[in-house]
């Protein structure tokens, strides 16, 4: 899945595993702390399958979304953009 897909899990707080190689959904999964980022292979995507399932992560996810990806964040980036031409 792409970055929506990974916000959308974090706002539910289901930890996130992503490849080294995707920036975005790295920095979501590295800045809310709900998940972890895996070089792309089997074994390290099934290693970090159980260590996800091992971990509480409480409400880091959606603490995340919530502090960041809001509707209220779009309005205000727009805001800020429309303000700017």
């Amino acid at each position: 899945g792409g970055q929506r897909c990974t916000l959308e899990a974090l706002a539910c707080d289901v930890p996130v595993i992503c490849m080294t190689d995707s920036p975005k959904n790295r920095e979501y999964v590295e800045e809310s702390g709900c998940g972890l980022v895996v070089e792309p292979n089997a074994q390290n995507i099934s290693d970090a399958v159980h260590i996800v399932k091992a971990t509480d992560y409480g409400t880091r996810g959606s603490d995340y979304v919530k502090s960041k990806w809001t509707s209220k964040h779009y309005a205000d980036n727009l805001l800020k953009w429309i303000n700017q031409q």
